[in-house]
């Protein structure tokens, strides 16, 4: 007998798309959950993709907003599902995407000649620069963004920064380790 899927908090099973086109919002807009539900698992299950024709969306809804939020079974499923979004997201229209949630932990004292964050390239390679540098302490963590934490830290000789990780354990890892 297989193991049961183990539940995960509802927050982990969650995925919040921003719909970035009026006229597909507009589209969703009188859709019924169940109506919305079925729809993704259809767009699932004709895929294609191994990983996702297995998945199914319990429950979907419309927030006020405008964007839609699904939930998973469990937290692998909602996982997949990021991972392999370009896969299903174009159901909402081209402008669509998920939004991420990061973690953020606040780095004190960091020598701010140490660290340059003038640019988006430079932001992403101070990201790869850290994740290498952590590694032997969170391995595998994925740092998303880094940026002073006040406008005036960059003019300091030491500052803090704020380092937002994709999952929650990751950053309390790094709040561990500091």
């Amino acid at each position: 007998m297989p193991a049961a899927p183990v539940i995960s908090p509802l927050a982990e099973r969650e995925i919040t798309i921003k719909i970035n086109d009026a006229m597909m919002a507009e589209a969703f807009r009188n859709l019924q959950p169940a109506a919305l539900k079925e729809r993704v698992n259809t767009t699932l299950r004709e895929s294609n993709t191994p990983t996702l024709i297995n998945i199914c969306i319990p429950a979907a809804k419309r927030l006020e907003s405008g964007d839609i939020r699904i939930h998973t079974a469990t937290r692998a499923d909602a996982e997949v599902l990021k991972h392999h979004y370009e896969r299903w997201i174009p159901m909402f229209g081209n402008a669509a995407r998920v939004i991420t949630h990061t973690y953020g932990v606040r780095v004190d004292s960091v020598p701010t000649s140490s660290i340059n964050l003038d640019s988006p390239q430079s932001i992403q390679a101070e990201c790869k620069k850290m994740m290498a540098a952590n590694h032997a302490n969170i391995p595998n963590c994925n740092i998303t963004y880094v940026a002073w934490l006040t406008p005036e830290g960059k003019k300091k000789r030491f500052t803090s920064v704020r380092v937002e990780f994709s999952t929650p354990w990751d950053a309390n890892k790094a709040i561990a380790v500091l």
